[in-house]
């Protein structure tokens, strides 16, 4: 049986994991800013380097972004020249990789994330954020149940 207290708005976890949310990426968005960066965009850059080439609908899946959302983003990088599209083998397919600049401006921003990331975790202390994380986690599988 639900508890009443968990019936209450103030409770909702859609509310609480998006202001959340939007107070973890202003934190990090104000870490990037030297580089002109926003968290999404270091994410992008950081998993396509990761992958060293990735098709767009893979990496849309991986952040968790719609394909409107994906596109928006990417064109930003492409205008940027952070990020090469090209086209495989089946046309359907736009390959990602990061061009020489974007390489240069993601590795400039990589301390400046990792100053973030360490300022996030000592403020919440290691133990929650380790819950935090493993929590959060657990959730992006619910929508595929």
């Amino acid at each position: 049986m639900v508890k009443p207290e968990i019936m209450n708005p103030e409770y909702c976890t859609s509310q609480n994991l998006r202001k959340a949310a939007r107070t973890a990426a202003r934190h990090y968005d104000q870490a990037l800013q030297p580089v002109g960066l926003k968290t999404t965009q270091f994410t992008l850059l950081a998993k396509i380097q990761g992958a060293g080439e990735i098709a767009q609908n893979d990496l849309a899946n991986n952040v968790g972004l719609d394909k409107t959302t994906m596109s928006r983003n990417l064109r930003l990088l492409e205008k940027d020249a952070l990020v090469r599209i090209s086209e495989a083998d089946d046309r359907r397919i736009r390959l990602l990789s990061l061009s020489r600049k974007g390489e240069r401006l993601l590795e400039k921003a990589k301390p400046l994330w990792r100053t973030a990331q360490s300022s996030f975790v000592d403020e919440l202390g290691v133990d929650v954020w380790q819950t935090l994380t493993a929590i959060l986690q657990t959730i992006e599988p619910v929508e595929n149940r």
